[in-house]
């Protein structure tokens, strides 16, 4: 799969996080560490983002390169 996605931040640890793709509500897993921050402050649950989806060892795929998309952050 290649391109940029938007999706919603659905879960939030202090190592991981999972988001949501918006059109196909699948669910992808990143590593906070390696992706584009080791705070994990970041990302809030609901935040929108946008994502790559790169293949991993188990050829499934996992959410790569996620920026909060400008202005648009989750109400807490």
């Amino acid at each position: 799969m290649e391109g940029v996605i938007k999706g919603v931040i659905k879960r939030m640890t202090p190592t991981f996080g999972v988001v949501t793709d918006q059109s196909t509500k699948k669910d992808y897993f990143f590593f906070l560490r390696g992706n584009n921050t080791n705070d994990k402050s970041a990302f809030n649950v609901g935040d929108i983002v946008s994502y790559e989806l790169k293949t991993n060892s188990r050829n499934s795929y996992d959410a790569h390169n996620i920026s909060l998309i400008e202005g648009v952050r989750a109400n807490k």
